[in-house]
């Protein structure tokens, strides 16, 4: 199941190199089931979950990905001071760094990344030239690291509980882009499980989304992608690499970003 659903490494970090334009989402229908719920009020759960992630405008976080155990992303975001870092990691050995720092967007990747410049030199990316369905900015729309947003439209049923909100989506329906990803082949490849999903979304006190679960079960076997909330306020340090550290991101490097 792993192999069958592996995420694009690359098209991870290109949905979190640059400041731009995301591509607006697609508003999946829903079945809304009557329930009680502790999560904040609303009478829409797809309202309460869409409700539950504007805080990434107005203060800063950190967001946790995980997938399957083998892959995860840390990330860090104040949109509002305009600093944010992420590093990707498989199985423990870290990929890339990304940090942006106002307009400024710097790559460094691992030699075993295989992409165009990887090595110990930072490299300094031309956001203009990142592909638009793979751009994170710290304007609305664009800020949210995980891809949480694209999770939300692609929920087929959503019902409030005592925990927060739970249903099923369609992971055919992700899409690329920021965070959680799916090429259309690899959504092709998730058959039945894939397109109907289960998920649990947990809220703070304040009604913002500290944790969103997605399971995959296919015969015996069952995986999870969890994304995660935290550090709510919590102050957000970001380094710019030294000079002599950076070098101009290669020609080659912007086809390769989301493929």
């Amino acid at each position: 199941m792993k192999r069958i659903l592996a995420i694009s490494m690359v098209g991870l970090i290109g949905s979190m190199v640059a400041a731009g334009c995301s591509p607006e989402p697609k508003r999946a229908p829903t079945a809304v089931a009557p329930g009680l719920s502790s999560a904040p009020a609303a009478t829409d759960p797809m309202e309460t979950l869409r409700a539950g992630l504007t805080f990434p405008d107005s203060v800063s976080f950190r967001s946790d990905v995980d997938v399957f155990g083998q892959l995860s992303i840390v990330s860090r975001m104040d949109s509002p001071r305009r600093r944010a870092a992420s590093m990707l990691k498989i199985s423990g050995q870290t990929l890339f760094e990304v940090r942006l720092i106002d307009d400024s967007v710097y790559l460094r990747a691992a030699p075993e990344s295989d992409l165009p410049g990887a090595g110990d030199d930072w490299l300094e990316l031309d956001p203009e030239r990142v592909p638009a369905g793979f751009k994170v900015g710290f304007e609305t729309g664009q800020n949210d690291p995980g891809g949480t947003s694209r999770l939300i439209e692609a929920i087929t049923s959503a019902r409030p509980t005592a925990a927060g909100v739970e249903g099923t989506l369609d992971l055919t329906q992700v899409g690329t882009g920021t965070g959680v990803a799916l090429s259309p082949e690899q959504a092709a490849g998730l058959g039945p499980a894939g397109r109907n999903a289960p998920f649990e979304v947990a809220f703070d006190t304040e009604g913002r989304i500290t944790s969103f679960v997605v399971t995959i079960k296919a015969g015996d076997q069952v995986a999870a992608i969890k994304l995660r909330y935290g550090a709510f306020g919590e102050a957000v340090t970001v380094a710019r690499p030294a000079a002599g550290d950076v070098v101009p991101a290669p020609e080659e490097i912007y086809g390769r970003l989301g493929a």
